[in-house]
């Protein structure tokens, strides 16, 4: 699994800047996105256990950046814990996580057009929006990858 970000958007019904958490599957480009409370990796990994995890089982491997709720040791201990392999990509190489980056571009677009709307539904439309998607790489849309229907 991987990579995993966290990016800072403005929206108008979030009442200022909103910190989410992008986790995507490198095979299948399923997208799971939802907002933190904070940054600190205490949220992350409740975030990625909440979201990813106890949905669909522990990945072999993260990759994420250096960001310090990355690299910490409170979620260095619980990848260990649940043996899950820990990339870092290389400082200042946005190119290591491009699969995220794009993401977070069609998120940002995706949250620009839906700033009036209500925050968690835009969230929702967004989720949807990724998962349902055809990726020319795939051939099909990650729901028909992962589920096996469109």
């Amino acid at each position: 699994m991987g990579p995993i970000s966290i990016n800072e958007f403005t929206t108008n019904k979030s009442k200022g800047k909103v910190m989410i958490l992008v986790i995507i599957d490198v095979f299948s480009k399923w997208t799971q996105i939802g907002p933190l409370k904070n940054v600190k990796s205490k949220e992350v990994i409740r975030k990625l256990d909440k979201e990813w995890i106890k949905k669909w089982g522990r990945p072999r491997a993260l990759l994420s950046d250096q960001g310090k709720q990355f690299i910490s040791e409170e979620l260095t201990s619980y990848l260990t814990n649940n043996d899950i392999k820990h990339i870092i990509s290389s400082t200042y190489n946005p190119t290591g996580n491009s699969v995220v980056e794009r993401a977070n571009q069609v998120i940002e677009n995706a949250l620009k057009c839906l700033k009036n709307s209500n925050f968690e539904t835009a969230i929702q439309d967004i989720n949807f929006s990724l998962k349902s998607s055809y990726h020319q790489t795939l051939g099909t849309t990650p729901y028909e990858v992962l589920l096996s229907y469109a």
